[in-house]
Order: C-alpha cells, then structure tokens, then sequence
C-alpha cells in the first residue's frame, strides 16, 4: 500500500543581500524530474570544495536518474499502448458484431426467399 504524505517545511533561504527570508511551501513526498535536477544542483553548489563529491557517487546519482526518466517514459508509453488497444479491441468487437448481424439479417431473408419459392413450386404442382 503506497500513501503520499504531505509536510511543511520552513526552509530558510540566503537572499543575494545576505538577509534571510522564511517561508512554508508543501512538499509531496514523491519526487519527479525537475525535484530530482534542482537537488543534485544544489547538492552541486553546496559541497565542500576541499572534499567535493565522489564522481563515481556523482555518476550513480546520474545513472539512477536516467533510469527513472527512461522507467517514467516507458509507463507514459504504455498507458497510450493501452488506450490504442482498447480503441482497437472495441471497433473490432464492433465491426464483428455489425457482420454477425448482416449475416443473421441475411440468413433469415434467404430462408424467407426459400419458403416463399417452395410454397409457389407446391402452388404450380397442385395446379398441373
């Protein structure tokens, strides 16, 4: 079972005059593309320059974000997949359904033909 938890945070940004400013925003506890690229930004330009982060730790932290990005595109694909499959599915269903119909119409005008000439070939008989 997956919930989504809302918080609120007061973070306590530096403005460029140096004064600080207070604020309260909501933060969802899923994180996306642009949550993902504005951490690892300010990950980036918060580290220390005498003991930077490690570029094989950078390369995963890349690495796992391309494989979201690619996991996300694939489900945004495979919902349209699906929706196309269901249009297809119901205009087949509908086209059988059309041509099952036009046979079963079909059907019952030739056996009406079928009675009609057999009750008048009985008719000439009986008259010769």
């Amino acid at each position: 079972m997956s919930t989504s938890t809302t918080n609120t945070v007061n973070p306590t940004p530096i403005t460029s005059s140096g004064t600080e400013k207070n604020y309260a925003r909501q933060v969802n506890s899923e994180l996306g593309k642009d949550a993902f690229l504005r951490l690892l930004t300010t990950q980036l330009s918060h580290q220390d320059p005498l003991n930077p982060t490690d570029d094989k730790e950078f390369l995963s932290q890349m690495a796992s974000f391309s494989s979201l990005e690619q996991m996300q595109n694939l489900n945004t694909s495979f919902a349209g997949l699906d929706k196309t499959m269901q249009e297809t599915q119901k205009a087949l269903f509908d086209t059988i359904k059309m041509f099952n119909n036009n046979y079963v119409d079909g059907h019952k005008e030739l056996v009406k033909k079928i009675e009609e000439l057999s009750l008048a070939i009985k008719e000439l008989k009986e008259n010769d």
